[in-house]
């Protein structure tokens, strides 16, 4: 396996130039993140992940996670390596200083998760949550949960969980069934769950679950759902360990990838009841719950990207390499098969695509720092409707489209690709959940046509239609070099106009099916959202290219990427605009 070479570059010009990290540290909550500390900090970071994280991969893909006698181990070396991401106060990045941290954007944190998540997924997921928990804690929780706990969870000292599926209820949270009783200033909770994520390990010494339960008195449904933190150890006076909560790991799963990763099946309450604190207001979890999801929702959309870059610089070393076939314009010798045509579209694909999600994934991530900080209530609102409607397309699209992309890999690397040891089989292994955690798919879908397209009537799409569209006047007088992308990318702008209008007009018409057409309509958001944001960054290069910049291969490669996307990738569009404008008819007659 090769090793991981942190795409730095690529990283400061999608935060700096095409999420506008200057807007962000303005806000008086980041004025410390100048680009200067930025670059400084995304450096050693790079160093730590691929020195320290990347070579655990391969390790923690054969060894996996393991249970014995109730207790969850990892890899010894990841053990090691966590304490190191403590020490180095990676987990604190973007905690407020009040709580221990540093204070950085969620735009600045985004970046380290795609490199740590390159380098080691299964690592990753361990830390992961820990901003979006805390963000629940600090939005949803009394003072004394917030005082106790945030501080903890800031510095990594204590590592986070998320429960909620059970195994009568998966994707529908109205059937869950575990129980919360109320005893004095706690509760107890009893109840199983499944597919819980480093719900227990060795890395920390206390691991704080969030847990749905629904009160003795709730109503029926989802809106009976209430959020409570139960810790693996119950704190003592001193904000110390005192004992072991009454919860227990009864199995774990065993997985397709992220076998190092341990998702668990949890019982809660075998005895008395697991001691729980609630979390908001009664009967209120799910929505607190969401501001959790949403928040992973964004960092899941880039893990399959991260595997990509991986399994994409694997690929161009190893076609660089691989002496294969001949080419008559080479004069019939042998060439190494990154110069054959095949092996270049695949290539091709692998670098516009992950760029293409990945600036979807930046952009979202500055617009939640602008939805909580901006100054004014009705520019945060404006953010804020912005992430709603990015959130579900970057986890949607961007998770799908990574599954075509990593396999890629395998196929550049032939008969070697297939065998274990060359280890791109493990990136399409892992990559594989990502369109099934945080939501499925369909999920995504359903909530981006749903929930947000009716919702508003449309209004917060146009308004970034809107947007996307300015981009093409400025295409057109940056010279000929960019005046095909916008070519291409205006009858897309069209066309995704023309769908918004004909779902608003046709949703109520007999024989549409809205369920049946709204992953077509989420894969079609996406290629154009890829296309507009990759015309955005060939435009930003070509401007730093007029002035003089002399890293010109990289800023020429920014150009030649959205180039290579618009005659690629982009006209798959048409296709899912063809199946939403069916209405979704046909399916009613499919004989299964």
């Amino acid at each position: 396996m090769t090793v991981y070479n942190p795409p730095v570059k690529d990283i400061l010009f999608a935060i700096n130039e095409l999420a506008s990290l200057d807007a962000i540290s303005s806000l008086p909550a980041f004025e410390s993140a100048s680009a200067e500390m930025v670059s400084t900090l995304i450096a050693e970071a790079a160093k730590f992940f691929a020195e320290v994280l990347a070579p655990l991969n391969g390790q923690g893909d054969q060894q996996g996670a393991s249970l014995d006698n109730g207790d969850v181990s990892v890899p010894e070396a990841f053990v090691h390596a966590y304490q190191q991401l403590q020490a180095g106060g990676w987990p604190a990045l973007s905690f407020p200083e009040s709580e221990g941290g540093f204070g950085f954007p969620g735009l600045v944190e985004l970046a380290i998760v795609e490199m740590m998540q390159s380098a080691n997924l299964s690592f990753s997921m361990c830390p992961l949550l820990a901003p979006g928990v805390a963000r629940v804690l600090r939005l949803q929780a009394d003072e004394s949960i917030k005082s106790q706990y945030l501080s903890k969870i800031a510095s990594g000292e204590w590592a986070t969980a998320m429960s909620l599926t059970e195994p009568q209820s998966g994707s529908d949270l109205s059937g869950l069934k575990t129980s919360a009783q109320p005893d004095g200033e706690f509760y107890r909770i009893k109840g199983q769950k499944i597919f819980i994520s480093w719900a227990d390990h060795n890395m920390t010494a206390n691991i704080l679950h969030l847990v749905l339960a629904r009160l003795p008195d709730a109503p029926v449904g989802a809106r009976g759902l209430s959020l409570f933190l139960v810790p693996k150890f119950i704190s003592d006076d001193n904000g110390g360990l005192g004992q072991r909560n009454d919860f227990s790991v009864l199995s774990l799963e065993h997985k397709l990838g992220l076998k190092a990763c341990p998702t668990c099946t949890v019982n809660y309450g075998d005895n008395e009841g697991a001691i729980g604190y609630l979390v908001g207001q009664s009967n209120n979890g799910l929505s607190a719950m969401f501001i959790l999801m949403n928040h992973a929702r964004i960092q899941v959309g880039m893990q399959g990207a991260a595997l990509v870059e991986r399994a994409y610089q694997m690929s161009v070393d190893f076609a660089g390499q691989r002496i294969q076939g001949t080419i008559k314009s080479q004069g019939n010798n042998q060439v190494a098969i990154i110069q054959h045509p095949d092996v270049r579209r695949m290539l091709g694909l692998m670098k516009a695509g992950k760029d293409a999600i990945k600036a979807l994934a930046y952009t979202a991530a500055a617009e939640l720092d602008l939805s909580e900080h901006s100054s004014g209530e009705k520019q945060r609102a404006l953010h804020a409707s912005r992430v709603a409607l990015l959130t579900p397309i970057m986890k949607g699209w961007g998770s799908e489209f990574s599954q075509e992309l990593v396999q890629l890999a395998v196929q550049i690397h032939g008969g070697m690709g297939y065998i274990e040891e060359t280890g791109v089989t493990q990136f399409m292994r892992d990559a594989r959940v990502t369109t099934i955690f945080e939501g499925t798919s369909a999920i995504q879908a359903k909530d981006l046509l749903r929930r947000k397209l009716l919702a508003d009537g449309g209004e917060a799409y146009r308004v970034l239609l809107a947007e996307m569209r300015s981009l093409i006047t400025e295409l057109n007088t940056a010279g000929t070099a960019l005046a095909s992308l916008a070519a291409n990318l205006s009858p897309a702008l069209d066309l995704l106009d023309q769908l918004i209008s004909w779902v608003l007009d046709h949703r109520a018409e007999k024989g549409v099916s809205l369920d049946t057409i709204a992953f077509d309509f989420m894969m079609l958001s996406g290629y154009v959202m890829g296309g507009w944001l990759l015309s955005r960054s060939a435009l930003l290069a070509q401007r730093k290219l007029a002035k003089g910049e002399q890293d010109i291969e990289f800023l020429n490669g920014k150009i030649s990427a959205a180039n290579f996307y618009m005659k690629f990738i982009l006209p798959r569009s048409q296709s899912h605009a063809q199946i939403v404008l069916g209405g979704g008819q046909g399916l009613e007659g499919l004989v299964l």
